[in-house]
């Protein structure tokens, strides 16, 4: 019984250990989804700053402040991701203090997630030994793999791990955070050069959601009267023209977006570990529990219970041996005899009738 509740104890006890590591990597899951889905929201806030035709139901003020809302919310929520300590987000210790992939990505000079595009462009390829569909899951490795992408005179191969943005070749080398920090400084040229004096607090009332008084339809129409749709055909030669724009549309599905969904993955990888972790010394702790059922609690109770049987019989025995059967008449003595030996005589009676019977 001890054993069984000392089992049950240590299987509840070692499970919350990980309770920690998977509440602190919760919100930084939840806040790297939001980082990427900003940075496909600015990338629409800036086509529409810069067409503005009314398409997007958004004057130029709204989206100038809705557009200095993301920037800022981009920022906030990397700070968040990479340095935590933050209460209020949850995030006690950030990813540069937990994870060591990621630290490689963000600051390295390894671009893993390069490598479907290459495929999709050349086939699959053998780098370093190692075949690229084999994505590498280590840190250790990444590093290996961004050696073996350099030419003896320290320039970079053209393959699949090479860090170098297609939309901006001089961005990169510095890792995802370089990338990142490209893109927020072409959003701030886009809203400097297209935009008006934005205000933070006018574009975060955007992105809260109101119910319009006179209700949905009503509201439709409320707007198509309110905005006016025109095609300036010029605010499209501004979108392929100018490099800042050209930059911020290609990256919202391009090489930040693949970079940014490539570190959640690395989240999830990690999460994945936990709970396999988990699972797996649950599983041991059961198997120790049904061994210590099955085997040796029955073992214990049958060798209990054959040993309790033996004392018992013995003790019959010392019972018969303290009768006085040389005082009792033979009549008596009989009927001790036939108690004890009474199946015995049973059986000898039974055969004595099929025989008569017979």
């Amino acid at each position: 019984f001890a054993l069984i509740t000392t089992l049950c104890l240590v299987s509840t006890l070692l499970a919350t250990r990980d309770f920690a590591h998977l509440i602190a990597l919760a919100p930084i899951v939840k806040v790297a989804g939001e980082r990427l889905m900003m940075v496909k929201t600015a990338a629409t806030f800036a086509r529409e700053l810069v067409l503005d035709d009314g398409f997007a139901r958004m004057t130029r003020q709204e989206l100038s402040d809705g557009l200095l809302f993301v920037i800022d919310e981009i920022r906030r929520t990397d700070r968040l991701i990479r340095l935590g300590n933050n209460a209020e987000a949850g995030i006690a210790k950030g990813a540069d203090e937990r994870n060591e992939e990621h630290n490689t990505v963000m600051y390295g000079a390894v671009c893993p997630w390069t490598e479907q595009s290459w495929q999709d462009k050349h086939g699959a390829v053998t780098v370093g030994g190692l075949n690229a569909e084999a994505r590498p899951a280590t840190a250790s490795q990444l590093n290996e793999h961004a050696g073996a992408h350099t030419h003896a005179d320290g320039g970079e191969h053209d393959g699949p791990w090479t860090c170098v943005d297609p939309a901006k070749p001089s961005v990169g080398s510095g890792g995802l955070l370089s990338v990142l920090v490209a893109f927020e400084n072409a959003l701030e040229s886009v809203l400097h050069r297209y935009g008006l004096p934005a205000d933070h607090e006018r574009g975060k009332k955007l992105f809260h959601y109101q119910e319009h008084p006179l209700g949905s339809l009503e509201a439709s129409m409320h707007l198509a009267s309110k905005y006016t749709v025109r095609l300036q055909a010029d605010r499209l030669q501004v979108l392929m023209n100018d490099a800042d724009v050209a930059y911020v549309l290609a990256s919202s599905d391009g090489y930040l977006s693949q970079g940014l969904t490539y570190v959640m993955e690395l989240f999830d990888h990690e999460l994945d570990l936990i709970l396999k972790a988990a699972v797996s010394l649950n599983e041991l702790l059961f198997a120790l529990y049904v061994i210590t059922v099955v085997v040796g609690f029955w073992y214990l109770l049958f060798n209990w219970s054959v040993s309790h049987a033996a004392c018992e019989a013995e003790s019959a025995r010392a019972l018969v041996r303290q009768i006085p059967l040389f005082v009792l008449a033979a009549d008596e003595t009989d009927k001790v005899a036939d108690f004890f030996h009474k199946d015995e005589h049973k059986e000898h009676r039974d055969e004595l009738e099929r025989s008569h019977s017979l």
